[in-house]
C-alpha cells in the first residue's frame, strides 16, 4: 500500500478540524485499508481510495460521531459498493494452486502449524461463490445480519440464507461436519465457540498482520 494521502489541512479561521481527528487518520488509514481490502476483495488501491474518503467524511463530522472507527468502517464499505455496483465487476478470493504453493504474506512469527490452518481455510474460502466470501468475513468482523444487509444492500433474509450455507460449506471442507452449531435467532451467538468462525478468525488475522508486515517491508525498501 501506498503512503497516506494528503488530507485538507481544515479552515482554521472557521471550525478547525481537532487534532485528535487527524491522529486518528495516521492511526488507523491503513488498517482500515487492510480491512476493506480482505473484506470485500477489492484491489488495494481501491481500498486506500474508500478509507481516505472514509476519513475525509470523517473528519468534517468529527464532533458528531461517538465512535469514529467504526463510523469511518462502515462509510468506507459503503463506498467501495457503490462504486463496484456502478462500474466494475466484484472479484472472488481467487488464489492459484493448490494448497502446498499458495502465496499468502503470513508474518515471520507465524508458527508453522498456524501456517497450514491458515493456508487450509483460504483453500476452502475460495471454493465458496463471492457473495458467500463477503459475508462471512463480515460476520467474522463482527458485522450483525442487519448490518451486513444495510452496507450490502441486501435483505436480512437473503445474509441469513447464504450466511447459513458458506458455513455448512466451510464446515465440510475444514473437517468441522461433525459440530454443528445453530445459528439461533442472530447471528452473534455463533461468534465465539463456533468452530468455522474461529478458524476464519484466526485465519484472517494472520493475513492482515502479513499484509501489513509485506508493505512495512515494501515502504522500507523503497526508502533506500
Amino acid at each position: 500500500m501506498s503512503d497516506l494521502p494528503d488530507l485538507p489541512p481544515g479552515d482554521r479561521t472557521a471550525t478547525p478540524i481537532p487534532e485528535a481527528a487527524y491522529t486518528f487518520y495516521a492511526t488507523h488509514f491503513t488498517k482500515l485499508a487492510f480491512r476493506g481490502s480482505i473484506m470485500l476483495r477489492v484491489s488495494e488501491q481501491e481500498a486506500e481510495d474508500a478509507a481516505a474518503f472514509a476519513c475525509m467524511e470523517l473528519l468534517t463530522r468529527w464532533s458528531t460521531v461517538s465512535q469514529p472507527y467504526a463510523w469511518a468502517e462502515k462509510a468506507m464499505i459503503r463506498k467501495i459498493v457503490r462504486d463496484r455496483s456502478h462500474r466494475l465487476r466484484w472479484r472472488p478470493w481467487r488464489l492459484s494452486g493448490s494448497q502446498a504453493d499458495l502465496e499468502i504474506p503470513l508474518p515471520l512469527h507465524c508458527p508453522v502449524d498456524e501456517q497450514n490452518q491458515v493456508r487450509d481455510v483460504f483453500v476452502a474460502l475460495r471454493q465458496l461463490k463471492l457473495r458467500e466470501q463477503q459475508l462471512m468475513v463480515l460476520l467474522v468482523y463482527g458485522y450483525e445480519r442487519a448490518e451486513i444487509a444495510e452496507l450490502l444492500g441486501i435483505t436480512t433474509n437473503y445474509v441469513y440464507v447464504i450466511i447459513s450455507q458458506a458455513r455448512e460449506k466451510l464446515r465440510f471442507l475444514l473437517g468441522q461436519e461433525t459440530h454443528p452449531v445453530s445459528l439461533g435467532d442472530g447471528l452473534d451467538s455463533v461468534r465465539r465457540d463456533d468452530p468455522v468462525l474461529v478458524l476464519m478468525r484466526k485465519a484472517l488475522g494472520w493475513l492482515q498482520l502479513g499484509m501489513q508486515a509485506k508493505h512495512q517491508a515494501e515502504r522500507r525498501e523503497g526508502r533506500r
